[in-house]
């Protein structure tokens, strides 16, 4: 046991700039550990954007335009622009192209305080999203009023000669003259003159009377008495 105790007495201790030099090494150790750990987890993030943040624009934009620090993926990207009422101002679909997302804007947006509520895939599958706040103070356009029509009356110009008396009283003249009359009697000939009188002076002389059938009556009466006769006749002789 003597000779133990000796031995352990005798061992010499480590030098001190040996363990400075052990603990420097494991310190930087674990800080390089530490860093590429975060840099292989770290997600992508908005680096510029168009309007930017609080940004006043005195014109309507037109579109929206987004720049990320690495590509964003198409999937699940979206974008909303809400005015103050709530109302949307964007239109068709959004393109994604590498670093930048692009956002159509209806025509005509007006002025008032809007915001960009974006949200995409980052590169490394995890999605981002945020909101950019930005506002349009356009001039309002100016609207010209038409100009009020002349109300003065126009007067013809006096291009005709005043008339004489005598053109007046010419233009009386043939004013009442009458005009001819398109149907005249046609002259009557001379046989319907004649048809005319013959059958006045039958009138006349007939009286009126209906002869024609006392003619009839006393011929079809005399042909009667002559069958009778003839029977008669016969009768006797038998």
């Amino acid at each position: 046991m003597h000779t133990t105790s000796r031995r352990a007495a005798t061992r010499p201790a480590p030098p001190t700039p040996h363990l400075i030099w052990r603990a420097l090494a494991a310190l930087l150790m674990s800080t390089v550990l530490i860093g590429t750990g975060s840099a292989a987890y770290a997600h992508d993030t908005l680096t510029d954007s168009s309007p930017a943040e609080g940004e006043t624009l005195t014109e309507p934009p037109t579109q929206v335009e987004l720049t990320f620090s690495a590509e964003v993926l198409e999937l699940g990207a979206d974008a909303v622009v809400t005015d103050s009422d709530g109302a949307t101002w964007e239109t068709g679909e959004l393109a994604v192209d590498g670093t930048g997302v692009t956002v159509p804007l209806k025509d005509g947006v007006p002025s008032g305080s809007y915001e960009v509520s974006w949200r995409v895939t980052s590169s490394d599958g995890h999605p981002i999203s945020g909101v950019i706040p930005f506002t349009v103070d356009a001039p309002a356009a100016e609207t010209t009023e038409p100009a009020p029509a002349d109300e003065t009356p126009s007067t013809a110009p006096a291009d005709s000669a005043p008339t004489t008396a005598e053109e007046s009283s010419e233009a009386t003249e043939s004013t009442e003259q009458p005009e001819p009359t398109t149907e005249e009697a046609a002259p009557t000939t001379a046989s319907e003159t004649a048809q005319d009188s013959a059958a006045s002076e039958t009138e006349s002389d007939d009286g009126g009377v209906p002869w024609t059938p006392i003619v009839i009556g006393l011929v079809v009466l005399l042909a009667a008495l002559g069958v009778f006769a003839v029977v008669r006749r016969r009768g006797a002789d038998q």
